[in-house]
């Protein structure tokens, strides 16, 4: 479990909760389950952004990335950006370790730089219906200004 213990370091080290967020936002998780295996989990915002940054790494890193192993059930987030929209690694490697890194400054650049939407208060009866869009995310329900909830 040294990668473990130093992967958490590694969250203390550059002020990244090891609970998983960040400024009320989800960059992901990590934790140890009971058999000693450890799990990272890495939410993503698959948008225009990512390309620039997926081109730098390997063909075999681009392909785990692209295939969103990570839970996607919530369905009242914006498709690709949702919060548990991303992919999960079991025991990694020290590559996958590194991108797991790389990802999670990639996402908390995008959070601080507003490209995350919180949209939880979108209701599960709304899912899947278009919606006009809000000054704040272009895309959300536009009553979420008045429930101050972006």
């Amino acid at each position: 479990m040294k990668d473990y213990n130093e992967f958490l370091e590694w969250l203390k080290e550059n002020k990244i909760s090891t609970g998983g967020k960040f400024k009320g936002k989800r960059w992901g998780s990590v934790n140890k389950s009971e058999d000693g295996d450890w799990h990272i989990r890495i939410c993503v915002q698959y948008d225009e952004y990512l390309e620039p940054v997926l081109s730098n790494e390997t063909a075999a890193m681009q392909e785990l990335v692209r295939t969103r192993t990570g839970y996607e059930g919530c369905g009242r987030c914006i498709d690709g950006k949702c919060a548990f929209t991303g992919f999960d690694l079991v025991n990694p490697t020290e590559e996958q370790i590194e991108l797991a890194k790389r990802l999670i400054k990639f996402r908390i650049n995008a959070i601080k730089d507003g490209r995350i939407p919180k949209c939880s208060y979108i209701k599960i009866s709304k899912q899947g219906e278009a919606i006009e869009p809000c000054a704040v995310c272009k895309i959300c329900d536009p009553k979420c200004k008045a429930m101050k909830k972006y």
